[in-house]
Order: structure tokens, then sequence, then C-alpha cells
């Protein structure tokens, strides 16, 4: 019995073309396979598949799995058709709920036809604050807002229109999830996400969900992006709860800029303590916990707790008789213990501070000083 399997001529031609061609464009790749874009495509499995440059104008992605497939410059218009589709975490989510909307209400689409065409010359406020009188419904007044906002592709204009659609959403839980939506945009930029992030770090930082997703951009390559996480992830039960991804975020942190900035939010945000409780006095700026806290740091710190407890009870006059903000040697011998239990205290819960004073030979090297 001959097992020997051969192929046809024009098989082995059909094969050798599509491994031969030097392209992962997923419609170029179908085009080639000679698969039929309006049946074979039903109910099937594109779970992750990346959509860049393909396009899916005349696909029938009825019933398909396309979860967390991804993409930029893709074409794509009512030609596709996404009947039943997964989407979930998909860059056609919103594409799928566009075409769902208008099939379902066809006459809503004038107005987000005609809103569409007039968006370069009315701008943002027009959309911001007619939007919602012109529809008559908050419902549809929100759709169209996010299809207008999605559909715009100069981030320029995006950006400068995040604010102005804020008016259009019911409520403020329904403007959460379109900021969370915008924010797995492929094609945002860095100037839109940073918008987005600062917006939702702002107004909504209490929320986990929200708190979660910005712990995801804590090791972005954008230093202004990683300044605006910061704040939002640094809170006590967040942070307990995420202590691991964070501190390796932290120590992976290129820029002493951000670096101080935890130092800055921590005392306070993690314990409660006074928010300069890393403040160095002698630098006149936060502690860069890449640095060690040596004697001399260590007192630093304390004169400067030391310091502001003084302006306090200066400032409540709850001492007549103080005319001064000097530091003395009973002002620091009275925060010393505090400001030594609180870094230790920081430490612990995880805040990467390396600690390499000792509190006697600290407060004996302050006291020898000229």
């Amino acid at each position: 019995m001959n097992n020997t399997f051969e192929l046809s001529e024009g098989y082995r031609e059909k094969v050798s073309s599509i491994a031969s061609v030097e392209t992962t464009n997923f419609s170029e790749l179908v085009k080639l396979s000679e698969l039929s874009k309006s049946e074979d495509f039903r109910g099937a499995n594109l779970s992750e598949v990346d959509f860049s440059n393909s396009d899916l104008r005349g696909f029938d992605f009825t019933g398909a799995d396309l979860s967390r497939t991804r993409g930029t410059g893709f074409k794509i218009d009512q030609t596709t058709i996404l009947t039943n589709a997964n989407v979930s975490a998909s860059v056609l989510a919103m594409q799928k709920e566009r075409f769902d909307f208008f099939n379902a209400n066809p006459e809503h689409y004038p107005l987000f036809k005609r809103l569409k065409n007039e968006y370069w010359t009315t701008g943002s406020l027009w959309i911001g604050d007619n939007l919602k009188r012109t529809s008559k419904n908050y419902d549809v007044s929100s759709k169209i807002a996010k299809f207008l906002y999605s559909s715009v592709r100069d981030q320029t204009y995006k950006n400068s229109i995040l604010y102005a659609i804020k008016y259009t959403f019911e409520d403020r839980n329904e403007y959460k999830n379109f900021l969370l939506d915008q924010i797995i945009d492929p094609e945002i930029s860095y100037r839109s996400l940073r918008n987005v992030i600062e917006i939702l770090a702002r107004g909504f930082s209490k929320d986990t969900a929200v708190r979660t997703t910005i712990l995801s951009f804590l090791t972005h390559d954008d230093a202004e992006i990683r300044k605006l996480c910061v704040s939002p992830v640094v809170e006590r039960l967040f942070f307990v709860k995420n202590k691991e991804a964070i501190v390796q975020a932290m120590m992976s942190e290129p820029e002493s800029d951000i670096r101080k900035l935890y130092c800055q939010n921590a005392p306070t945000a993690l314990m409660g303590f006074e928010a300069d409780l890393l403040f160095n006095e002698e630098k006149r700026t936060y502690h860069d916990y890449r640095l060690p806290i040596d004697d001399k740091t260590f007192m630093s710190l304390v004169r400067g707790a030391a310091r502001r407890q003084k302006v306090i009870r200066k400032s409540f006059n709850l001492r007549s008789n103080m005319t001064s903000t000097v530091v003395t040697f009973s002002d620091l011998d009275v925060v010393l213990a505090d400001v030594n239990l609180q870094l230790s205290q920081l430490a612990e819960k995880g805040l990467p501070l390396e600690l390499k004073y000792k509190v006697g030979s600290a407060f004996d090297a302050w006291l020898n000083m000229d």
C-alpha cells in the first residue's frame, strides 16, 4: 500500500505562493488562501488575530470569536458583518456597538452622519453643548458622542474633544466606562492617553477598576504617563493587594523625578503620615529611594519634620513666647524617634527605602557639627 501523500501541481503552487509571501496582513493572506470572506469566517475562531492594515470590508464574521483582536490602520464599514460576534477586549468592539446601534435605530444615523460631517467646522464645544439637546435623549447622545470620537483620526483634534463630550453622558459611571474603552484603543496617541489617564486619575481614582487599569501603565515608556499613574496606585489597600507589581515598577523606574514622586505620595497615602516626611531639608527636594538614607540624610529629614512642627505650633499660637522657627536640640529630640519609627513602618509596608543610618551616630554627628 502506497502511503506517500502527494500534492497536485496546482495545490503545490498555491501553498508555495502563500508560504513565500512576506506579509502578515490578514486580508492579503485570506485572498491568497482563496477563502471566501463572505462565507468562511462565520463562527470562526479568530481570537487575538492582528488586523493591522487589513481591509475588512465585506467580511462576514457572524458568530465569530473576535475577542482580544488588535490592529491599526484597518478598513471597516457597514458591509462588515459582526452579528453575534464575540468582541470582548477587541479593537472591533466600538465598531460592533456602532453597527448594532444604527441597525436597531436607523432613524438616528442621519444625525450621526451630519455631525460627523460638521465635526471639523463646528468644533468640539458645539458637540458637547448641543448634542444631547439635538438628540433629546441621553442614551442616544452618549452613543453618538462615542461613535463620533472613535471615528476621528486626527489625534490633536481627538484630544481636544475629550472633555467636551463629557456632558453627553447621563452619569459619571458611563463617562468612566467610555474613558476606559479609549485606553485600549491601539491608535491612541501618547498625548490623548495622557489626558485620558489624567481624567481617570483625577475623577475616578477611588474606583478599583480604574486603579487596576492605571497600574498596567506604570511601566509605560512615556515618562509623563508613568508620572500620572503614581498617585492612583499608591493607596493603602490597593498597594497591599498589588505590592509586588507596584514595587517591581518602582525598582525599574529610570527617572529620579518619578521616584521622588513616589516618596512624596507614599507617607500620607500608605500610612497617614505627614506628607513631607521624605522631604530632604538640606537638598530642598523629596528623597529618591534609589539612594540610601544615611546618617546625614536621616538628620535632614528629622530637621525638616521638627521645623514644620514648629511652624505649625507658631501659626496656631500654641506657644505665645515663640518668636523663631530655628530648630533647637529639644525640637529634634521631640521628633527624632517618630521619624525613625515612621521610616521603618514605610519600609515594612513595601516602599523600597534603604535605611542605612543609625539613630545614635546620626544624632551625635549633628551635635558635633560646627
